[in-house]
């Protein structure tokens, strides 16, 4: 079994180690470095496949799903776990960026966006090959189709997104997916809720999906909206938030957003954003999506979705199982 975890390099603990009051310990070390994301899961299980922590700003995770792809195609382990972590242990983590919106919430695509609503999340999941599942028998939720990751190249300076680059990374994902424009039904945007970032994102997906004006428009959102930007683990973030809609057969709203910002042209566009509860746009034999996730350093990576018909999943969750819970007191129990 692998292990691949996308996280950001978080130096609070090491600052307030540092600064703190009590004597160093050798700890500190073996507690703070990123690479023991991975490999504490990997030393505590007796697992012994690859074992790595990948580090791209907000795409982490997404790039951790990539690699742990790879690893199974690869037969490099029979099983991965894929996951993605963002805390924050001090208020003042992101104020270097700029990027952060002074209300606390992501408006993604909306013309009042003023920037990212931060938010701290911890997503793993456990990956196999289709073929493996089947045989193990296990709950199958979805089935991930296709993904690649790439760099913008030059830009403006570091932080500046570049469409070209993230229009390639989704065509190229969809390639290796081997679906065509016509057969994505949805796409959980990037969004990060910056003006900027949203339009440039907007013309990266219009140009994946058609280099012209398109009668067909599907329907975009992006989990941000809800739950904040969940930074290095953002990309898997938008991951679940499709496989739940697609157990349930339907779109959720992306909220905050009333008036769209004025630097996208939307009548032109060949999507829109969803804004109310409605039922998944079938448009074939199975629900397949697109997930953007863009770093803020260029690194960016791009994950096409598709239902399983099965009810395993369902199942699984609908079990009903009984639970003994005991403790000393009441009070306690």
């Amino acid at each position: 079994t692998g292990v691949f975890i996308g996280a950001a390099d978080d130096p609070a603990y090491k600052l307030l180690i540092k600064n703190g009051p009590l004597p160093y310990h050798p700890a500190a070390v073996s507690g703070n470095l990123n690479a023991y994301l991975a490999n504490r899961i990997s030393q505590f299980y007796n697992i012994t496949g690859p074992s790595i922590v990948y580090t791209t700003s907000c795409s982490s995770s997404m790039v951790a799903l990539h690699a742990a792809c790879n690893a199974l195609r690869q037969k490099e382990c029979d099983m991965a776990l894929a996951g993605g972590v963002n805390v924050f242990i001090t208020p003042w983590l992101d104020e270097p960026l700029g990027v952060e919106s002074s209300d606390f919430r992501s408006k993604p695509f909306d013309e009042s966006a003023n920037g990212m609503g931060t938010g701290e999340g911890c997503i793993v999941l456990l990956l196999k090959t289709l073929d493996k599942a089947k045989l193990d028998k296990d709950p199958i939720y979805a089935v991930i189709r296709g993904e690649y990751v790439n760099h913008n190249g030059r830009t403006a300076n570091i932080t500046a997104p570049k469409y070209t680059g993230q229009a390639n990374v989704i065509r190229q994902a969809w390639a290796n997916a081997q679906v065509s424009p016509q057969d994505i039904q949805y796409i959980e945007m990037h969004g990060t809720g910056t003006k900027i970032g949203d339009a440039v994102e907007a013309m990266a997906v219009s140009q994946a999906l058609c280099n012209q004006v398109c009668t067909q428009k599907i329907p975009v959102g992006s989990v941000k909206s809800n739950i904040g930007h969940l930074g290095s683990c953002a990309g898997l973030a938008g991951i679940v938030k499709c496989i739940l809609q697609m157990q349930f057969k339907q779109l959720v709203p992306s909220i905050h957003f009333s008036n769209p910002n004025s630097t996208i042209d939307f009548k032109t566009a060949p999507f829109y954003v969803n804004t109310v509860t409605k039922s998944w746009p079938v448009n074939g034999a199975s629900m397949i999506c697109g997930v953007n996730s863009f770093g803020i350093g260029g690194t960016n990576a791009h994950a096409v979705i598709e239902s399983y018909p099965s009810n395993l999943a369902t199942q699984s969750l609908r079990k009903s199982n009984q639970f003994i819970l005991s403790a000393q007191t009441m009070e306690s129990l």
